[in-house]
This record gives C-alpha cells, sequence and structure tokens, in this order.
C-alpha cells in the first residue's frame, strides 16, 4: 500500500485524513511516478529515473528505441509483469512525449497513459 498523491504528485489527505491506495489504483500510481522521475532528478543517486535527456531526447534516436527504454523501464517496476501494448506521440524537436501503454500487473491489466512529458 501507499499514500495516496493528488495530480501533483504530492501527499494528499482527503477530510485531512492520510489515505492509502491500493490494487490498480497503487499501480498506476507507481508506473505514473517512475515515468515523471528524470534521471539525474535526484542527487543522491543521480542513476535513478527514466533516461529522457540522455537516451530519448536526443537527435537521431528511433521510436522503436524509444519504445524498448521505456518498456523495458516499466516492465522492471514492482508488480509490473508485462507491458502488452505501448503507443507513444514523440516530438524530439520539442522534446516531448506522451505515452499510453497497456500493462499486465499483478492486481490486473493496467491502462495507462501520461500527458506530455518533457520541456
Amino acid at each position: 500500500m501507499n499514500l495516496l498523491l493528488n495530480g501533483d504528485r504530492d501527499i494528499f489527505f482527503p477530510d485531512n485524513k492520510m489515505t492509502m491506495v491500493t490494487g490498480l489504483d497503487e499501480m498506476r500510481q507507481i508506473v505514473d511516478n517512475a515515468l515523471t522521475f528524470f534521471e539525474e532528478e535526484w542527487f543522491l543517486d543521480l542513476t535513478l529515473g527514466v533516461p529522457y535527456y540522455q537516451r530519448i531526447f536526443i537527435k537521431g534516436v528511433s521510436e522503436l528505441e524509444v519504445e524498448v527504454i521505456l518498456t523495458s523501464y516499466v516492465s522492471n517496476l514492482l508488480g509490473v509483469m508485462d507491458v502488452l501494448k505501448y503507443e507513444s506521440i514523440y516530438d524530439v524537436e520539442n522534446r516531448t512525449i506522451a505515452i499510453n501503454m497497456e500493462i499486465k500487473t499483478l492486481e490486473g491489466i493496467l491502462d495507462f497513459s501520461t500527458e506530455q512529458l518533457g520541456t
């Protein structure tokens, strides 16, 4: 179980009560937090996070390479069994990506999507 986060990924206390999130909602929150965590963002371990600026938003990277990077990253999250479907809207010029995935988790099938990530 994890603490419920709001849309800004901050701890959220509805009615001033600590609320836990479980099941597919917890998996959605885990995947969302992982995909919005950029590599080199946390000063205590610069290797954690998705390598958006290091390997994805660079000139010459193919959409297949981006798919492999992101699906591998998600597949390694605790509770994720497999990525069943992957789609993205990838704009290398503007350094943004929107991601849609269907993910098989221990809790069931998760339909996941992000808004544009990047600059």
